[in-house]
């Protein structure tokens, strides 16, 4: 599964997502565009119900709203958000070593229809994500399922793109 990922250079795909939080009584829904390019370019473009643009270029982090100036900051002074960006990315390049450094890793399923599990080795990693969940078929990872400590979830359907 890890040598089918790595062989993609770029995915586009649509995405939805539900964001279920225990302080409130409806989850959230957004969708849009996410990218993803070699080595290191992660990209998610909120289309609805507001606009957003995360990218992540290696350790460097933007994030733009409308009518606000971009905001910048380093995954080197976010430990916990670094845990996160690297359970996307590294799965997407294909980085097992990564994964394993990062992460109690299990792979379960057959290349048709797999899931790997991840759970932070690392106690600040764990404050702020439980586990995650990546479900795919082949080389695309089709649904993204976040558990974080206190309940909240989120879960982010792909669909690729051509």
């Amino acid at each position: 599964m890890f040598s089918n990922l790595a062989e993609v250079p770029e995915r586009r795909a649509r995405f939805t997502e539900e964001r279920r939080f225990a302080a409130l009584d409806q989850p959230l829904h957004s969708q849009g565009r996410l990218l993803w390019r070699r080595p290191d370019l992660l990209e998610k473009h909120t289309e609805a119900p507001e606009a957003e643009t995360l990218r992540i270029t290696g350790d460097a982090v933007e994030v733009a709203l409308p009518g606000q100036p971009m905001r910048a900051f380093s995954l080197a002074a976010q430990p916990q958000l670094r845990g996160f960006v690297e359970a996307l990315r590294a799965p997407l390049a294909g980085d097992l070593a990564t994964l394993e450094r990062l992460f109690d890793a299990e792979l379960s399923g057959a290349p048709i229809a797999w899931q790997l599990r991840l759970v932070p080795r690392d106690a600040r990693m764990r404050q702020a994500m439980a586990g995650m969940e990546i479900l795919g078929a082949l080389a695309e990872p089709r649904e993204i399922r976040l558990r974080q400590p206190n309940g909240d979830a989120q879960t982010l359907l792909i669909e690729p793109l051509p």
